[in-house]
């Protein structure tokens, strides 16, 4: 779209529709393939328009049929890791509404796979608060629970090199125990680990 026409369309238009509000997503920061929504209850839009950016590159403009609400899934290979942001608005004969604009926003890296590496399955450890570690995505708190009533046992930062190490903050009960890790960042949550279970023998 050229500057004349969003002045065409932002200003010399009237009356002007008021824009969209912005549904998804949420958060200043997203995960490669993510959603954006927006949605409108005063009218029914005939044509909606969404235009990505980083910083003043477009990099996608979308068309979506008319209706209250717009979605569009935004491929996982369309915005770098970075800045980007985004605008929306819609058409409602004769003028289309003043844009949106979504701020800006952070891509952020594929999650890396969270996983426990040790202990291993099967091992049998003698400290009440043993040392667990893995593999995780590089800033992203991991959050160390029991499979088993769902206990917090303690948590660690992954490192810019993907690794994490945390000593358990809760005493583990002699006998087979069962822990599962997830990350979290800002407002965002991960899928839950696999599950790893080992035995606590408190007699060694």
């Amino acid at each position: 779209m050229t500057d004349n026409e969003d002045e065409v369309r932002n200003e010399d238009q009237h009356p002007l529709w008021d824009g969209p509000d912005i549904s998804a997503p949420t958060s200043s920061t997203v995960f490669p393939g993510f959603t954006i929504g927006a949605r409108t209850g005063i009218m029914n839009p005939d044509e909606w328009e969404l235009q990505i950016y980083s910083g003043s590159n477009m990099l996608k403009s979308v068309k979506g049929d008319g209706g209250r609400e717009f979605s569009y899934w935004v491929p996982a290979s369309l915005i770098s890791p970075g800045l980007f942001w985004f605008r929306i608005d819609y058409y409602k004969f004769p003028v289309w509404s003043r844009w949106t604009l979504s701020g800006d926003k952070t891509m952020l890296p594929a999650p890396i796979k969270l996983e426990i590496i040790s202990p291993v399955d099967g091992e049998i450890v003698t400290v009440a608060k043993p040392i667990v570690s893995g593999y995780g995505t590089p800033g992203w708190s991991v959050l160390l629970y029991s499979q088993i009533g769902g206990a917090y046992y303690g948590g660690a930062t992954v490192g810019s090199n993907g690794v994490w190490e945390a000593k358990l903050s809760k005493s583990l009960f002699p006998g087979k125990c069962t822990l599962i890790a997830r990350e979290s960042l800002n407002t965002q949550m991960s899928d839950y680990s696999k599950s790893i279970e080992f035995l606590f023998d408190d007699r060694k």
